[in-house]
């Protein structure tokens, strides 16, 4: 299909294309006369007037399911014999962005997602409606933890609670329940799904895996391997209730997925919260040395798969005839699998991949972008805060501008005492700035269109450097000398989560990012930009750095055990040996207000701060700040003893903390 940038559909100008699908674009649009932006998706062929009917009818069902983890449709339209939804532009990406194959979870975000993602199936459920498509790529981040559900193209009603019929065989063979593939989809697949899901999550691997006749085949009639055995730290218990979710037959799994969701949960808590897959598997190798661009880097190592005992892939004849008579082993083979497997499976599974073939034309996929997200809205009110409690602290929290909020983890930085500038992306892709001079200021647009938060260092009294991810997955910079220059400066690369810059002196600049194979990457600028090299590791989280001069930096990310990792620069890497005793389930923040002494901040499993510091021979035991918050936090320093630590809270609000011998509390907020 021609693209249809600059383009205009209904009231919306195309901007940019964000995402493609099989028979489906989705484009960043604005609205032509209230200037917001939505997810404009086009189907990529015209249609007649029985397909566009069909395109209305999923459309409107998707509309019914109203449900804070049910992403949403605001529109619907058709120009030009093409149809198009307009629907929620929110770009925080996918699950599958953040964990790509072969990644570990950490067990309480496991918890977490599973209970969002049932809650917003039940809802569906309790409608008759079954999702049919279940799989990471369609579960979107609306911010640091918290999930909505995308593409219902595949839903069909129900004809009553517990029988479904569809033509063809719809999903995505990973997670595809045997039932569906039979033809018969039931409220239990979607169950099925997330039960596979939750099956990859724990052990970093499919519970089946092969080309896709295979993959069916196994879903028909294989058992998974024992979790317990790839990771025996996985329980028993929490074994047996994944297991049950992938029972064969949808009778014998959970009555409801959201007993499946909280059986889960119990089991998390029957562990005392210490349910935990960092100690079943070796540690992943992290290089001691950085590596250049061009050079490999070592993942994180996973166990061997324990495999499923079922038909291996049928080998192909060897040598170059093609006249086979029928005593030859290939064909022998072929008769041996042919009897193990049974015919009546062979000629089910080859109808159904026919009637798929057969059907695609009319299928249409509601898959989101990979970089969805739905905007809070947001209302400014009063300033609420303890009267005589913050001494020497910003007097009250900018409002954002009207219309904007900020759903992504903000970024801090001080370039001496009583300064303060405050960073945050908007809900529509703009980067906006305020400071604190005695008295926070209005906060100003920097423009641009990015897809993470922000990063910002400062070397001088006057001097601001702001990096943040463009679309293109490239690295952009704006500085600040008096005035502010723009985003005409790339730096390249191609990452996947927001940046991390410090100054460790005078006319030098340290940008951190975590790049597509989850190493975190190093740039720096000393008069000129030079070549990333990579710092290795697998992590989940993008990176924090700090530094207390004198060509010191200190490099935090979280891992894929949860585990807060450390490397640091004082004229050489020295790896990621150094593991904190603490877990994280966000970004963490790090700053120094002088030589030897480092603050890390980041988000627990219960949505609080948690503060780490380190004194130049130890590091403290952590500490909680509470709170309760939806992003990563953001911290910096502008003197010794000086601490100022920032965050945004489940309701959008931006909220500050800060140290000068004792915490002060989450007292400066807008609600």
């Amino acid at each position: 299909m021609v693209n249809l940038v600059d383009q205009q559909l209904g009231n919306y100008r195309l901007l940019s294309l964000i995402g493609q699908g099989g028979f489906a674009d989705v484009y960043l649009g604005e609205h032509l006369h209230l200037g917001t932006r939505a997810a404009i998706k086009v189907l990529q062929i015209r249609v007649g007037s029985t397909g566009i009917e069909q395109f209305r009818t999923e459309a409107r069902t998707i509309a019914s399911l109203v449900h804070p983890h049910i992403v949403r449709v605001l529109d619907f339209g058709v120009q030009q014999d093409i149809p198009f939804l307009v629907m929620d532009y929110a770009p925080g990406g996918s699950l599958r962005q953040r964990y790509p194959e072969g990644s570990l979870v950490p067990v309480a975000s496991i918890i977490s997602y599973t209970k969002q993602i049932a809650a917003a199936l039940q809802h569906a459920h309790d409608q008759h409606f079954i999702h049919r498509d279940v799989k990471p790529g369609n579960m979107l981040l609306l911010n640091e933890n918290t999930l909505l559900l995308s593409d219902f193209g595949l839903v069909k009603v129900a004809h009553d609670s517990n029988s479904y019929s569809i033509q063809g065989v719809a999903g995505t063979a990973a997670y595809i329940a045997p039932e569906q593939i039979q033809g018969r989809p039931h409220i239990a697949s979607d169950q099925y799904a997330l039960g596979a899901i939750v099956y990859e999550w724990l052990s970093g691997t499919l519970p089946f895996q092969g080309s896709p006749i295979e993959i069916y085949g196994q879903h028909l009639h294989a058992t998974p391997p024992s979790l317990h055995e790839i990771m025996p730290a996985i329980s028993l218990e929490t074994e047996r209730i994944v297991l049950r979710a992938l029972a064969k037959d949808p009778s014998q799994r959970f009555p409801r997925i959201e007993d499946f969701a909280k059986a889960l949960e119990q089991a998390y808590q029957n562990m005392g919260n210490q349910l935990t897959v960092s100690d079943a598997r070796p540690a992943f190798y992290l290089p001691t040395t950085p590596k250049t661009l061009e050079s490999d880097h070592s993942p994180l190592y996973l166990p061997g798969r324990v495999s499923s005992q079922f038909l291996p892939p049928l080998p192909y004849p060897e040598g170059p005839s093609s006249h086979l008579s029928l005593s030859h082993p290939a064909f022998i083979k072929v008769k041996t699998v042919l009897n193990n497997f049974g015919m009546t499976n062979v000629m089910l599974i080859a109808l159904t991949l026919l009637v798929v073939l057969a059907s695609m034309v009319w299928f249409f996929s509601f898959a989101l972008p990979r970089l969805q997200v739905r905007p809070l809205a947001k209302s400014v009110s009063t300033i609420h805060k303890n009267p005589g409690t913050l001494k020497m602290a910003p007097s009250s929290t900018p409002a954002p501008p009207p219309g904007i909020t900020f759903t992504l983890s903000p970024t801090a930085v001080s370039w001496g005492p009583n300064r303060l500038d405050l960073f945050g992306r908007g809900s529509d892709g703009a980067i906006y700035h305020s400071y604190w001079d005695g008295s926070w200021h209005s906060f100003e647009t920097l423009g641009g269109n990015f897809i993470y938060g922000v990063a910002a260092s400062s070397w001088v009294a006057g001097r601001l450097d702001v990096f943040a991810i463009g679309t293109d997955g490239a690295i952009y910079h704006n500085y600040w000398d008096g005035s502010w220059h723009g985003w005409g400066d790339r730096l390249g690369g191609a990452f996947t989560s927001a940046p991390a810059a410090v100054s460790s002196g005078p006319n030098h600049i340290d940008v951190f990012g975590r790049g597509t194979d989850n190493a975190i990457w190093h740039t720096y600028w000393d008069g000129s930009w030079h070549a990333f090299d990579s710092l290795g590791g697998s992590f989940v989280s993008a990176p924090s750095v700090s530094s207390w001069g004198g060509g010191r930096l200190d490099v935090f990310a979280v891992g894929t055990d949860s585990g807060l990792y450390h490397n640091y620069w004082d004229g050489t890497w020295h790896g990621w040996g150094d593991r904190l005793s603490v877990t994280f389930t966000s970004t963490p923040a790090a700053t120094s207000w002088g030589v030897g002494r480092i603050d890390v901040f980041a988000q627990n499993s219960d949505n609080t701060i948690w503060h780490v510091s380190w004194n130049g021979t130890a590091w403290s035991a952590p500490e909680s700040l509470g709170g309760n918050f939806a992003t990563a936090p953001a911290a910096t320093s502008w003197a010794a003893g000086r601490l100022d630590v920032f965050d945004t809270g489940v309701d959008s609000a931006l909220y500050h903390n800060y140290w000068d011998g004792n915490w002060h509390g989450w007292n400066d907020r807008i609600d």
